[in-house]
């Protein structure tokens, strides 16, 4: 649970925000917060940098009337839990989670029997890395609240942070039997079946969530991997190149949808529906994308990001019509030819893709990404040499792309220029050190090059990396037994 603040904190932390708001509508006001609105986590696995003293010409007109109603109500009743807990959310919707997990805990001391304060303080606990206290808070709410399925997830999620796998397991249970349609349980049972290294439970339980949700990229992802462990080798590659760029979903959540509503500013509203489309919540994301572009139906950024939700939702035909309304206010439009590019990629149109990545690498600025995005449709036309073209132009312009070091080296492997393959992949792991999937591509092509005591050099230190994955293990003993011959 979080500490109990005493009736001093309370007051100071009550007065401290009145004298916020104070500074607000005067026009210039500085507050002391954990997180930079410019740089919130885009994962649920980072953790709030540290404390910095943020400064604001002015505050939103809505937010300042929105702090305003919260402190008058706050000052006519001190321990009124739910203006503290709606300040919570308030704040957290903007961006202040430090202050936001502050006014949580105010709203639990009032109301300790309210599982949905306890319930946004572990989610945001969570995420600060207070890991015990999130799990003890989230089996409270469970105990007041035993259907409610998002908080088995956030404590099966917990407790994988704290590699509790047992513990874990019964949790995710508990989400496949209180929602048996969504993915989102078997895609957890998978994960933990891939970190005991039982890989044909991970096939069983990922294929289950695929049967469910096949658009959900996370869950091929995680089948490619467990099918690679099996020896399965060209399934694996087709699960993975359907699982690209997965990133981690979550249930709906109703509760916390609530925080969302509480966005009052647009940009407040953007932040948080960049967050949900980062996270692999586009459904929620679209939402507020729609919302935002019926608003301020000529603003291209929105357009954009309500194309890519929609393509992240396989909803193409609407991710094309609006990627071309925003190119048809604007030709020029970068992101636009860049997410277009993508969706006739997914259609197997690679002619109009091409078309419009090569657009895109013709326009200022010039970025990794649009070469990045060129090489992959080249490669997928088997136009090998211009793909390799490609992509060491996107790592020219971006000394750190290794997305596009990995995919030019893999052509290189494929045009059986072996030695050039093997600088590619050496610099990928200077770029990126902690990549076993470097290390072990880096192995494999000194295995082909007879260079076996290389080999084991780099094979180990991707098994160091991933000591779960049995095809590197194996690949390991096959170099070491060759080397020993």
């Amino acid at each position: 649970m979080p500490r109990e603040l005493t009736d001093g904190y309370m007051q100071a932390l009550r007065w401290t925000a009145v004298a916020l708001l104070l500074f607000a509508l005067a026009g210039a006001w500085m507050i002391w917060t954990a997180l930079d609105p410019q740089h919130a986590p885009r994962d649920d696995d980072e953790h709030t940098p540290d404390a910095q003293l943020v400064e604001f010409d002015d505050l939103h007109p809505s937010l300042a009337e929105q702090v305003s109603l919260h402190m008058r109500a706050l000052q006519d009743q001190p321990d009124d839990a739910e203006s503290l807990g709606r300040l919570g959310m308030l704040l957290e919707a903007h961006g202040y989670s430090t202050q936001a997990l502050e006014a949580y805990a105010g709203a639990i001391e009032s109301d300790p029997k309210n599982a949905r304060w306890k319930y946004h303080w572990a989610v945001l606990a969570r995420t600060d890395g207070q890991l015990e206290r999130a799990e003890q808070a989230l089996r409270e709410v469970i105990d007041a609240t035993p259907s409610y399925a998002p908080a088995y997830e956030y404590l099966g999620l917990v407790l994988v942070d704290r590699n509790e796998y047992g513990d874990a397991a019964t949790a995710f249970e508990k989400v496949v039997e209180l929602r048996p349609n969504r993915p989102n349980g078997y895609i957890r049972l998978g994960s933990i079946s891939l970190a005991q290294r039982r890989w044909r439970d991970a096939v069983e339980w990922l294929e289950k969530a695929v049967a469910r949700s096949p658009s959900t990229k996370e869950a091929h992802y995680l089948l490619g991997r467990a099918l690679g462990a099996l020896g399965r080798v060209e399934d694996a590659q087709i699960e993975l190149a359907r699982g690209a760029n997965a990133t981690r979903r979550v249930l709906s959540d109703p509760w916390r949808h609530e925080i969302w509503d509480t966005a009052v500013t647009p940009a407040a509203q953007l932040l948080i529906a960049e967050r949900l489309l980062s996270r692999g919540q586009a459904a929620e994301a679209i939402d507020i994308f729609e919302r935002l572009s019926q608003q301020d139906p000529h603003n291209l950024e929105i357009l954009n990001y309500l194309a890519v939700g929609y393509l992240n939702r396989a909803r193409l035909d609407q991710a094309q019509t609006a990627a071309k309304r925003a190119l048809a206010m604007r030709d020029d439009y970068l992101p636009a030819h860049l997410t277009l590019a993508s969706v006739y990629l997914t259609k197997g149109d690679l002619g109009r893709a091409l078309d419009h990545a090569d657009r895109a690498t013709q326009l200022p600025p010039s970025i990794g990404r649009t070469h990045l995005a060129k090489g992959t449709i080249l490669e997928r036309m088997g136009r090998l040499d211009d793909a390799l073209h490609s992509y060491r132009r996107a790592a020219e312009l971006d000394p750190d792309a290794f997305e596009a070091l990995m995919r030019g080296a893999r052509v290189l492997v494929r045009l059986g220029k072996w030695s050039d393959a093997v600088q590619a992949f050496q610099r990928a792991t200077m770029i990126r050190p902690q990549s076993a999937d470097a290390w072990q591509q880096l192995g494999l092509v000194y295995r082909r090059l007879q260079r076996l005591d290389d080999a084991a050099d780099a094979l180990r230190r991707a098994l160091r990396l991933d000591p779960n994955n049995a095809r590197i293990a194996d690949t390991l003993r096959e170099t070491d037994r060759l080397r020993n011959r």
